[in-house]
């Protein structure tokens, strides 16, 4: 049995369960791999990466594997394998690789060769594999198409009418929910990332609907009370806890707000927020101060 340093948080149990874990996924690992579905993955990511020529000409392809992206990449696929084995170290593993998959752009030939590979290691019917191509190749394709929405915003942008506007800010709605879903397909472990897309596509949209004459409202049944609130005294917390926000003006039962995300010093961005969901995320005077070091800048008290 190979030995592990002993990690000291846990018991001698607990140690020992451990190290039977990652033995027994090790164990897996080798008698499941296969070198040919390997090799064809390091000739994929190398085409997509360097060109065809690289990935046929054996020395070539050597140099190519020693690059430290492609090798980076390659590890990644390693250590998914093992988490397929069940090797408890290498949980969440997926999605970084899938992170990977997208920053270089691979091929969804490419992704296809994978999935491939991470077959030998699942028993017949999981979905392990099956799984992880359908993420990444829609997340490939996701990502297509927020490249063909942000273009068409380009034209948008200069459109002189309150249609044009209007759909103008539809598209960016369209763009953040695009992103919100790429995040999510390519595991993304930041749910105040994500929410932020959402919330972005739920902004968006509303002012689309202004465009339209079509002002926002809330749902009454679900939020049957309303945040009586003053601009500017009417300090707000971030869903996420990690930064303050002001109210600056009331409009149409929607609170308009300037959040400090980066600190009072530093950039600022704008938000809105129907009153009825404001009480959840209303700050007390000496709280913002306890968490913040102080005040906004443009709060008047």
């Amino acid at each position: 049995m190979t030995q592990y340093p002993r990690l000291s948080n846990m018991s001698d149990d607990d140690f020992a369960a451990y190290t039977a874990r990652v033995d027994a996924a090790m164990t897996h690992y080798h008698a499941h791999y296969s070198n040919d579905t390997y090799q064809a993955i390091q000739i994929a990511v190398v085409r997509d990466l360097c060109g065809a020529y690289q990935a046929q000409e054996p020395k070539l392809l050597e140099r190519a594997l020693a690059l430290t992206e492609i090798n980076t990449l390659l590890n990644l696929v390693t250590d998914v394998a093992l988490e397929a084995s069940g090797h408890p170290d290498m949980v969440g593993r997926q999605g970084r690789l899938l992170r990977a998959i997208l920053n270089a752009h691979l091929s969804e030939t490419t992704v296809h060769r994978i999935g491939e590979h991470f077959e030998n290691f699942v028993p017949s019917g999981n979905s392990f594999s099956t799984d992880f191509e359908h993420c990444a190749t829609a997340a490939l394709r996701v990502h297509a198409g927020l490249e063909g929405v942000y273009g068409i915003t380009t034209q948008t942008s200069d459109i002189h009418s309150k249609a044009g506007n209007a759909a103008h800010q539809m598209l960016w709605a369209a763009y953040h929910l695009l992103r919100a879903s790429e995040l999510l397909l390519s595991g993304e472990p930041s749910a105040a990332y994500i929410n932020e897309q959402i919330h972005a596509a739920e902004r968006r949209t509303a002012d689309g609907q202004q465009f339209l004459g079509q002002t926002p409202q809330p749902n009454k049944d679900e939020f049957p009370t309303e945040a009586v609130i003053q601009p500017s005294p009417t300090l707000l917390l971030s869903s996420d806890g990690t930064y303050p926000g002001i109210v600056t003006s009331v409009t149409d039962r929607i609170a308009h707000i300037t959040w400090y995300k980066w600190g009072y010093a530093g950039e600022t961005f704008t938000d809105w927020m129907l009153l009825t969901n404001i009480a959840d995320h209303m700050l007390s005077v000496a709280e913002c101060q306890k968490r913040f070091g102080g005040l906004p800048p443009n709060y008047q008290g």
